[in-house]
């Protein structure tokens, strides 16, 4: 088991601490001999390193974790990443921790994903892990980085679910092999979890797949700011229009509400039961239409839902937006 320390990604210290890896991590035999450009151990630390770069460059969430992913990939590894969420219940929650959740799998040969999911019976997108079995207890809470010389045993742990005749097979397949638990980490928090495993994984590995995972998670950290921004962004111009909206449209309702009461009271409207529905159906209209509007003024957040106007030109859904208080 061994710690690493959070790296601003972009910085000096970063790119020195790509020198430092690729000087000091590999076999014994290239740590003191001098690994030539062309060892493979070499080839595989710069896959690594133009990995990360891609993950910082990617424009989403999705597209961060395929870049990770692939990179990964490239080098004979298999990989999945594994993501804290919000749960939606307090209880739900793993020692305030939230749910941790596989959000990327890419696993080699590619024919082991499909087997993976035939012994799951379900999708690996969206299984929940157990964030306080080993080695994610470790990785999530002390942001640790954790070798697993069984990959199968790790399975068992972080699926407690999953019957003993499945874990015995799928710790038997060709490529589990053993694997590395690092933590996703902007270096203010720990994000999730990059599992790395394979039979070519070695604990030479630890400090590349360590860096990968402070990249992956100050990319990540990044762009959900950047979303967080846009959102905002997003919910300020929705309030702007609903208090223009609510003012033009309370200016043009409030003469139709008085003069339908005042109709009502008419003596030659209150004679006549028609009428006096009328206008009490006008009243309730202009009521509604004046209540819709104030609920505008209210929305906290952005929810959309399908129109009549077609699958490309969502509504705002009032019931989530703008909850009652």
């Amino acid at each position: 088991m061994q710690g690493q320390g959070p790296t601003p990604n972009g910085s000096a210290a970063a790119r020195q601490e790509h020198a430092g890896v690729l000087a000091q991590s590999g076999p014994p035999g290239a740590r003191s001999t001098g690994a030539s450009p062309d060892d493979p151990f070499v080839a595989r630390l710069r896959v690594l390193f133009e990995t990360a770069a891609q993950a910082q460059a990617a424009p989403d969430e999705a597209a961060l974790m395929a870049a990770v992913a692939a990179g990964l990939n490239r080098v004979g590894f298999s990989a999945h990443l594994d993501l804290l969420e919000h749960a939606e219940h307090a209880e739900d929650a793993a020692g305030g921790m939230g749910n941790l959740v596989l959000r990327h799998a890419a696993l080699l040969p590619a024919a082991l994903h499909p087997a993976v999911e035939r012994r799951l019976g379900r999708p690996l997108v969206g299984i929940e892990l157990d964030p306080e079995a080993p080695p994610y207890g470790a990785v999530l809470r002390r942001g640790e980085v954790v070798w697993e010389p069984d990959a199968g045993a790790w399975l068992a742990q972080a699926l407690p679910w999953l019957d003993r005749g499945a874990v015995r097979v799928l710790g038997r397949m060709r490529g589990v092999g053993q694997g590395v638990c690092a933590p996703i980490t902007d270096g203010a928090a720990v994000l999730g979890a990059l599992s790395v495993w394979g039979e070519v994984v070695t604990e030479a590995d630890l400090p590349t797949i360590a860096l990968l995972g402070r990249h992956a998670g100050g990319a990540l950290s990044g762009l959900r700011l950047r979303r967080r921004e846009l959102e905002r962004a997003r919910l300020g111009g929705a309030l702007l229009v609903a208090r223009t909206v609510a003012h033009e449209i309370n200016n043009a309702l409030s003469p139709v509400a008085g003069f339908a009461e005042l109709l009502a009271l008419a003596p030659e409207v209150a004679q006549v039961p028609r009428l006096t529905t009328f206008a009490r159906l006008i009243g309730e209209g202009a009521q509604r239409a004046t209540q819709a509007v104030a609920r505008l003024q209210r929305i906290i957040v952005l929810e959309e839902t399908e129109s009549p106007l077609g699958p490309d030109r969502p509504v705002l859904d009032l019931d989530r937006s703008a909850p009652a208080p």
